[in-house]
């Protein structure tokens, strides 16, 4: 992995539910933990990488957030169109279905790295709403263990949350 300079990086939410803590750590109990919709933007001089889309205030609904920040998504509608890659976290309605709707889905999607297991075969990312024969145009982003997608940034499979899951690690200069 290469030291990058000028590489910056922000972290946008776009809203909150609380949920039970067993559903972030086993014997988390009863009490109910804020988990938040967030997105990811890693800016370089070679171009951005976006982290996960977020869903639209519809999605935001049906989700039962408490708070939804439609400001907060409009930036990374934004930062989608001018992106050289987008990837996702994993393959879950809150990660991937803000591309998925976006009227202009078919001018953004092939700057998304979206694997074979986000794409389809699983309860969740045959769930997703993929637009009509979206997943038939897309071609899948193959990698195994990990792989270089930029100076300095790596997606690492790590399937367990869901088959398609996976970290991104971004070396920073300092």
């Amino acid at each position: 992995v290469t030291l990058v300079s000028g590489l910056a990086a922000w972290l946008v939410s776009f809203g909150w539910r609380r949920v039970p803590g067993t559903l972030f750590v086993a014997g988390g109990g009863l009490k109910r933990n804020l988990l938040t919709i967030q997105a990811g933007l890693l800016s370089a001089p070679w171009g951005d990488i976006v982290i996960d889309s977020g869903f639209g205030a519809r999605d935001a609904e049906e989700f039962g957030l408490e708070a939804y920040r439609s400001d907060s998504q409009a930036r990374v509608n934004a930062a989608m169109r001018r992106a050289r890659r987008i990837v996702f976290t994993h393959e879950h309605l809150d990660h991937m279905a803000r591309l998925l709707r976006l009227p202009d889905f078919a001018r953004v999607a092939p700057k998304a790295l979206i694997t074979p297991e986000q794409l389809r075969g699983n309860r969740w990312s045959d769930s997703l709403p993929w637009p009509e024969s979206a997943r038939e145009r897309l071609k899948p982003f193959r990698y195994a263990g990990l792989t270089a997608i930029a100076p300095g940034v790596v997606l690492i499979r790590t399937p367990g949350h869901t088959p398609g899951s996976q970290m991104l690690y971004a070396r920073l200069a300092h």
